[in-house]
C-alpha cells in the first residue's frame, strides 16, 4: 500500500511536469494518466486516492486540458461523497466553475 502510494505521488507529480512543460509533452501526460489510474485503483485509502485525483486534475486544469481536469475532479469527488468528506463542498464548487 505504501509503494503504490508513493508511485502515485511521483506519477502526479511527473504529469505535472508533462503538463506544464508544453510542447510535445501530451502524450507522455495521458500515458502516465493511465498509468496513475491503475495505481489508485489500488489505493485502500480513499482520501489519499481522492487527493491525488484532485492533485491530477489541477495539473490537467494547469495544462489548459479541462475535460481531462472535471474527468480527475470527478472521480475524485466520488471518493469524496461516499466518505462524507469536508472536501466534497469545495470539489463541487471547483466542478461548477
Amino acid at each position: 500500500m505504501a509503494w503504490c502510494a508513493a508511485e502515485c505521488r511521483t506519477l502526479v507529480a511527473t504529469v505535472e511536469f508533462a503538463v506544464g512543460s508544453g510542447g510535445g509533452f501530451d502524450d507522455l501526460a495521458t500515458r502516465l494518466g493511465r498509468r496513475l489510474s491503475y495505481h489508485l485503483d489500488r489505493v485502500r485509502c480513499r482520501v489519499l486516492a481522492a487527493g491525488i485525483l484532485t492533485s491530477l486534475g489541477d495539473a490537467y486544469q494547469g495544462a489548459d486540458d479541462t475535460a481531462a481536469a472535471r474527468d480527475a475532479w470527478q472521480r475524485a469527488l466520488r471518493h469524496y461523497e461516499e466518505l462524507g468528506h469536508p472536501e466534497e463542498a469545495e470539489l463541487r464548487a471547483r466542478l461548477t466553475r
